[in-house]
């Protein structure tokens, strides 16, 4: 009888280790910044469809933004060597703050 009560007790401690497992990969996987490739896609749809050029992009971790959030900089130009500098949300791809700048640096469009 103290056999079968130990198993049901050692059963019980595999499967709350399986659930915390799941829910703690569960959560790393929700809160995963969106890739680089993510982020470019979704300033390229911010943006109009001239600006192809990708320039630069970088992630800045939320101990180093201004924000406090991990965000994506994306900076995109066209033909014309106009600018389109955007800092979006790593973690949903909305736009923090964006801009498009003619080739002196001047804003002609807040995003």
């Amino acid at each position: 009888m103290a056999q079968k009560k130990d198993d049901k007790s050692n059963k019980s401690a595999w499967i709350m280790v399986l659930v915390l497992s799941v829910v703690l990969f569960g959560t790393m996987y929700i809160f995963q910044p969106i890739s680089k490739d993510e982020a470019v896609e979704s300033a390229m749809e911010m943006v109009p469809e001239e600006f192809t050029i990708v320039k630069h992009s970088q992630f800045i971790s939320a101990e180093e933004s201004e924000s406090g959030s991990d965000e994506w900089y994306v900076h995109l130009e066209n033909e014309a060597e106009e600018r389109a500098i955007l800092t979006i949300n790593a973690h949903n791809g909305e736009l923090i703050v964006g801009a498009i700048e003619n080739q002196q640096g001047e804003v002609m469009e807040e995003l």
